[in-house]
């Protein structure tokens, strides 16, 4: 669904959630004012008091730490084939595949993303889990294939 709306918008950046999740006060505002072609948001969740930086220290390889939330060109997701068909990941594969073209992800602190998490949800999984290994083989992949492309 989420690759069709995408097809079918005019604008120029693309913005995901999940359907329990909300956008902070500003937030389309403020991430439509942040550089780079990917915007990441800080991320607060049902058991933290303040909002923080997934990726602090982090590299994307290591595991999803951005927001589903995080601003994409729409050029660049259709570019990149949209989010790929994963059961889970979906975005951590979906932003990886836009950094193997070369974008940069850039935090744009004024922003929060709420995201309401349960211990039992699909992405709870072990970043080590095949699904996980997987995603990282496919970047080395994408990475090859939009090197040889630019």
């Amino acid at each position: 669904a989420r690759n069709s709306a995408a097809m079918a918008a005019s604008s120029t950046w693309l913005c995901f959630l999940d359907a329990d999740d909300e956008l902070g006060v500003k937030y389309l505002e403020e991430m439509l004012c942040g550089s780079g072609e990917l915007r990441y948001p800080m991320v607060i969740t049902d058991s933290m008091k303040e909002p923080i930086n997934l990726c602090t220290g982090k590299s994307l390889l290591e595991g999803n730490f951005m927001a589903i939330g995080t601003l994409v060109k729409r050029k660049r997701f259709l570019d990149v084939g949209g989010f790929p068909q994963y059961p889970a990941y979906e975005d951590w594969a979906l932003c990886l595949r836009c950094m193997a073209t070369g974008d940069r992800a850039r935090l744009v602190p004024e922003a929060v993303y709420i995201a309401h998490t349960t211990p039992a949800g699909r992405n709870a999984q072990n970043r080590s889990s095949e699904l996980a290994i997987q995603i990282r083989t496919d970047f080395i992949k994408w990475k090859s294939r939009y090197a040889s492309n630019l």
